[in-house]
């Protein structure tokens, strides 16, 4: 028997791929499994609500419902749950231009810019 739950987009903190499986982390601690690619899941997220974000092959993020972004060797995003997501290599510029348009200036000011890479300074 299938379930039918209705979901608001800004409940949705991220989505998680794993084959053709998507896990969406929901903000009330929650998950719900759905057997459909993550590519399927993004492109109808983002024709009702651009916010969401392909930062890694794994993992779509909700933009608004992040609160950190950290760069360096290893990049990351924290997520209002305070997980913290990988950003591939090559999604980088894409996630830093997005993120940085949330984030206020004063919140970028550690970062700084060396070589075409970003290099948090603590």
């Amino acid at each position: 028997m299938r379930k039918l739950r209705q979901i608001k987009t800004n409940d949705i903190i991220y989505c998680k791929a794993k084959g053709c499986y998507t896990r969406l982390i929901l903000s009330d601690n929650k998950t719900e499994v759905l057997s459909k690619p993550i590519k399927y899941i993004e492109s109808i997220l983002n024709s009702a609500d651009p916010v969401f974000l392909r930062c890694h092959d794994s993992f779509l993020i909700n933009i608004a419902q992040a609160k950190s972004l950290h760069l360096g060797k290893h990049w990351y995003v924290v997520m209002s749950n305070n997980e913290m997501i990988d950003i591939s290599f090559r999604k980088r510029k894409i996630v830093y231009s997005k993120l940085q348009k949330l984030f206020t200036i004063s919140e970028f000011k550690n970062y700084a810019y060396i070589h075409d890479y970003y290099t948090y300074i603590q």
